[in-house]
């Protein structure tokens, strides 16, 4: 395992570490497409690999607080129904993830993120109709995000469009995602610990040092997100998607 212990790391990388975990906290409480900022800008210092295990135990610790925040709102029909599958697709990360290269990943993310991003602004266009999602399409956008949770924590694309679909209400979108990932995070650990070895005491004490900028990312996602009314929350969350569809096709 080639992940840094805080005592090696220079002043550069305790910079880019800090404001990896300013947006993952910023990601955890409403503005998703920002953590799929995250692994890549960590890579600039770590190995891929790597930064994803280092900064899931922050993922898990923003996502308490952040289902503490929004704990009034959970919509557990929209959560529980596509869990299963996500899960699926997490299992199946671990099992061929070694073998999918890093340029096949981001093709076929980036793909899916448009075409379920096109779906998405095509059903806001039948206002009329009630939202309905076949089984087929949940499980799909279920196991793509467990997979890009799994590989490279890039789920949040696709299951915002999942939750955006349903035609959610702006809290109740927000901490569904939180409480959904809370749980598929927590299921992920043992498997960065146990199979990729990418977790271990030092990552943890790693962490630690950077919860005071987890929090102000936290507190500076909950400021955001209070400030976008229902309507204009829709719109920044589908232009956050195809920037993030953009960014994966970025080699």
């Amino acid at each position: 395992m080639t992940i840094l212990n805080w005592t090696e790391l220079s002043i550069l990388q305790f910079i880019f570490f800090f404001a990896g975990a300013l947006l993952t906290g910023i990601a955890r409480t409403g503005i998703f497409g920002v953590m799929l900022m995250v692994v890549p800008f960590l890579s600039l210092i770590m190995d891929g690999k790597d930064a994803a295990g280092l900064i899931l135990p922050l993922m898990i610790a923003g996502d308490f607080v952040a289902a503490f925040i929004y704990r009034m709102t959970f919509n557990k029909n929209a959560a529980f129904q596509i869990l299963p599958w996500i899960l699926a697709g997490v299992f199946l990360g671990v099992l061929v993830g070694g073998s999918v290269s890093n340029r096949l990943f981001k093709i076929v993310m980036a793909g899916t993120t448009f075409t379920c991003a096109g779906f998405v602004i095509w059903n806001e266009f039948n206002q009329q109709r009630k939202p309905k999602l076949k089984i087929w399409m949940i499980a799909v956008i279920g196991i793509l995000s467990g997979f890009a949770s799994m590989i490279g924590n890039a789920a949040g694309p696709i299951i915002a469009v999942y939750f955006l679909a349903l035609r959610l209400e702006k809290l109740e979108y927000v901490s569904s995602i939180v409480w959904l990932f809370w749980v598929v995070n927590i299921v992920k650990l043992p498997f960065h610990i146990f199979v990729w070895e990418t977790i271990d005491c030092n990552v943890l004490k790693t962490d630690l040092l950077s919860i005071p900028a987890l929090l102000a990312g936290l507190a500076a996602g909950v400021w955001v997100l209070k400030r976008i009314p229902e309507k204009p929350f829709r719109i920044v969350v589908l232009v956050s998607i195809f920037i993030a569809g953009i960014m994966l096709l970025i080699p």
